[in-house]
């Protein structure tokens, strides 16, 4: 089975065209060497209004050809930190789960499941395909929807995904998706980043 696109003409175009040409504009070429990086905060919203960020994040830092995707689950189905182990349809192409990173997490896990159910109808993971996309044409993905759980769950999680990525012998990219803030005033949301 294969993940359809669930947010295509909502969040971002879905004819691969337009979405070609949008991730021209907003996932700019940097000069000089891309930084390393473990990993990444992308906001996931629709692109007129969170793309410019997503776009100069992505652009700026070295997207192996292994991502892991790490994202809420809005409506809550499916397990509390649920694997998807289909690979993805998407309008650049299909994107193909990284089979041998997720067969690793899924052992060493009794926590992560395999769960489709949690990512069928999810927003979170999907927007960040795109860029990705667009910097890494050799991308796999290992996207895990994270619903309900307590800060002892999430420790536990974060073991065993350091785990697995380590002994993976690879390169991996962790992308972590957000909401950021939808209420505040740009003066609220900055004072509060610095106290993060």
């Amino acid at each position: 089975m294969t993940r359809m696109p669930v947010v295509a003409d909502q969040f971002y175009p879905g004819d691969p065209a337009r979405l070609r040409a949008a991730m021209d504009l907003l996932v700019p070429e940097v000069a000089g060497a891309k930084k390393p990086a473990l990993a990444v905060v992308l906001p996931h919203v629709g692109y007129v209004y969170s793309g410019a960020t997503a776009g100069r994040t992505v652009s700026e830092v070295e997207v192996p050809e292994t991502v892991v995707l790490l994202g809420p689950n809005h409506h809550g189905r499916g397990a509390a930190l649920a694997l998807g182990t289909e690979d993805w349809r998407m309008p650049m192409g299909t994107v193909p789960v990284d089979r041998q990173l997720a067969a690793a997490i899924l052992e060493r896990s009794t926590i992560i499941v395999a769960d489709e159910v949690a990512h069928a109808s999810e927003h979170s993971l999907e927007v960040q395909v795109p860029f990705l996309q667009q910097v890494q044409k050799g991308l796999r993905i290992v996207p895990i929807a994270v619903g309900q759980v307590d800060y002892p769950l999430c420790q536990a999680a974060a073991h065993d995904l350091a785990g697995a990525i380590g002994s993976f012998g690879k390169p991996v990219l962790l992308v972590a998706s957000t909401d950021m803030s939808h209420y505040e005033s740009r003066p609220q949301a900055s004072r509060k980043d610095r106290l993060a």
